[in-house]
C-alpha cells in the first residue's frame, strides 16, 4: 500500500500549527524553512536556535530564563547522553498549564482500559481553583 489513507488539504496545511511554527522559525532566524525536511535539518544543525524557537512559540514561562537570568539553551551539546537543555531554567509546570482559560484541550488521557478523559484549559483551571479553596 503506497497511497496515504488521508491527505490534508492545502488550506489545512497552511493553517496548521506546524506551518505557523515553521514561519516563526524562518522569520525569527532569517532562514528558509519551506518544508518539514528543512525544519528537520535546522533542528539538527542549529539545535540551540531550534529549541529556543520551540520555547518561544509554545509561550513557555520560566522563572529563571531569558534576560532575568539563565540564557544557556544547551550545555555539553557534544555529549549524548549527557547534554543539558536549558540548565539554568526553572519553570513551574502548573503555572504554564493554568495560564490559559480557552476551550482548547489542555490534557488528554487515554487509559489502557480504554478510558478517555479530556480537559480544556478552562476546565482544568476551574478544577484546580476548586481544590485550591
Amino acid at each position: 500500500m503506497s497511497e496515504p489513507l488521508w491527505q490534508p488539504t492545502d488550506d489545512q496545511i497552511s493553517q496548521s500549527n506546524m506551518a505557523a511554527f515553521m514561519a516563526a522559525v524562518a522569520g525569527g532566524w532569517k532562514v528558509d524553512i519551506s518544508d518539514t525536511d528543512a525544519l528537520y535539518r535546522f533542528s539538527i544543525t542549529e539545535r540551540e536556535k531550534f529549541w529556543q524557537s520551540v520555547i518561544d512559540f509554545a509561550g513557555i514561562t520560566a522563572e529563571t530564563w531569558g534576560p532575568e537570568g539563565g540564557e544557556t539553551v544547551l550545555a555539553d551539546g557534544d555529549r549524548m547522553p549527557g547534554a543539558k537543555w536549558f540548565p539554568e531554567a526553572k519553570l513551574n509546570f502548573a503555572e504554564n498549564m493554568l495560564k490559559r482559560r480557552s476551550k482548547d484541550e489542555a490534557m488528554v488521557f487515554w487509559g489502557e482500559d480504554k478510558v478517555k478523559r479530556r480537559l480544556t484549559h478552562r476546565e482544568l483551571y476551574t478544577q484546580v481553583s476548586v481544590q485550591a479553596q
